[in-house]
């Protein structure tokens, strides 16, 4: 439990612009201009797409699914 709060820390501050510029590479937002998706209403994370289990243990994968299943 202690590791989901700390990576939902460190998802905030990344949003926030007070962590360095490193982090904000591995963070990517979902965009599209064309439709209104409720995945940009909600400002979601875009979870990268893995075809091994050694993308799952990453941490973009991990933070983005733990900010995604975050209720509004």
């Amino acid at each position: 439990m202690r590791v989901i709060h700390h990576t939902a820390q460190l998802i905030f501050k990344t949003k926030c612009n007070c962590l360095p510029t490193y982090m904000h590479d591995l963070i990517f937002f979902s965009s599209n201009s064309v439709y209104g998706l409720r995945s940009i209403a909600r400002n979601d994370l875009n979870i990268p797409k893995s075809r091994t289990n050694y993308m799952k243990y990453s941490f973009q994968y991990y933070a983005a699914s733990i900010c995604n299943a975050i209720p509004e």
